[in-house]
């Protein structure tokens, strides 16, 4: 992409895409922002000024940034870095995002020491951190404050440790990334991830940990339990779209799903389904003037 010809996101940018601003908040040097953008929407090349997470919450989006292509629809959460160039698809059902507008004082930290991605880079399914945020944009609780200032943290940690391909970065492990993402269905070891990744199962363990704070195991779980949450969207049923997550059936699903959530699939499903309702009476409010854009 030409960075002459890409327009900088603004309000009238946004109202051509036809984009609806649910919900905007900007507490603590932050840009909290839930947005509605409806199916077919030609969302054209253009640039973002600010750092920013981006995390799908309902539909398909999908973000070309020239040297790749990445699905919000498998991969849920995206930190992008400032001046991010791209354009993007919107799937039939529209998309509903959450994005965290970071201001530089929130990525000073980071990046003196040198840990945050230069270029977008994946962290894997939302592990409830952009989830809760959005609890805290919707309505304000005791406190709030606190609570978004320790979430924001969270997403900051997972860019920094997440393997984006630059020096000192293994490439297996990034490796070993995209395998979880594509396979996480399947009943997989250790050296199963190792072997196909190209490195040794205790090497995969202690650099895998040390990247994402958490196990291999856990990463896949984390993955199965937010494939279910995107399908309990639809009408599926409960026991095919457990089976379709790789969890050994409906019941086994429903522990591991409320350890995680603290919601059965169920209930999960009716509040989800109860919010769109009260959406759709409501009417969606446009778009309103910031100096800085989602």
């Amino acid at each position: 992409m030409h960075k002459a010809s890409l327009e900088r996101v603004n309000d009238e940018l946004l109202r051509r895409w036809r984009i609806d601003v649910l919900r905007h908040s900007e507490p603590l040097g932050l840009g909290l922002w839930e947005m509605q953008i409806p199916p077919g929407t030609d969302v054209t090349p253009h640039e973002h000024e600010h750092a920013f997470f981006c995390t799908l919450l309902g539909g398909w989006f999908e973000s070309d940034y020239g040297s790749r292509t990445i699905e919000f629809g498998s991969l849920g959460n995206v930190f992008h870095p400032a001046g991010t160039a791209h354009t993007s698809r919107v799937g039939p059902s529209g998309a509903r995002l959450l994005t965290v507008v970071a201001s530089p004082r929130w990525l000073e930290r980071a990046e003196r020491e040198d840990n945050l991605p230069r270029q977008p880079v994946p962290l894997g399914r939302d592990d409830g951190a952009a989830r809760r945020l959005l609890r805290e944009l919707r309505g304000a609780m005791p406190c709030s404050l606190l609570a978004i200032e320790g979430l924001a943290l969270e997403l900051l940690a997972a860019a920094s440790r997440a393997p984006h391909r630059e020096p000192g970065n293994p490439a297996w492990l990034s490796r070993a990334v995209e395998f979880l993402h594509a396979e996480f269905h399947r009943t997989l070891t250790l050296a199963d991830v190792a072997k196909l990744s190209g490195t040794s199962a205790s090497r995969l363990s202690s650099t895998f940990k040390r990247q994402f704070g958490r196990s291999v195991g856990d990463y896949q779980r984390d993955l199965r339990v937010s494939f279910v949450r995107d399908r309990l969207q639809s009408d599926e049923p409960l026991v095919e779209i457990a089976l379709a997550a790789g969890f050994a059936d409906q019941a086994h699903c429903t522990r591991v799903f409320k350890r995680l959530t603290g919601q059965t699939p169920g209930v999960y499903r009716a509040q989800a389904r109860i919010q769109a309702r009260g959406g759709r009476r409501q009417g969606l409010p446009r778009a309103r003037a910031a100096q800085s854009r989602p």
